[in-house]
């Protein structure tokens, strides 16, 4: 990642966070069980729970803030418009 693009080092712990929570979620049946969330035993996001709807809002917060930041960089260059977000 950074060797491709130099970017905040806020926005590399974020995508670091969030790419923990894909990998436990995508590789496990029990994820709370991943050596990342044994501690607490629940798969858990910036303190929060992340099977509750404040969990899951600041996980969401955070992909939208690393896509407004990457969009740009990979597809304006190439004559595309903004990525437009469904709300």
């Amino acid at each position: 990642m950074k060797a491709v693009v130099a970017m905040p080092s806020g926005l590399q712990d974020t995508i670091r966070r969030i790419n923990t929570i894909r990998n436990a979620i995508a590789h496990s049946f029990f994820p709370e069980n991943k050596r990342d969330f044994k501690a607490t035993r629940t798969v858990t996001y910036k303190g929060k729970n992340l099977f509750t709807i404040e969990g899951i809002s600041l996980l969401d917060n955070d992909a939208e803030s690393v896509i407004s930041y990457l969009w740009p960089l990979a597809y304006e260059s190439k004559g595309r418009t903004a990525r437009k977000r469904n709300s």
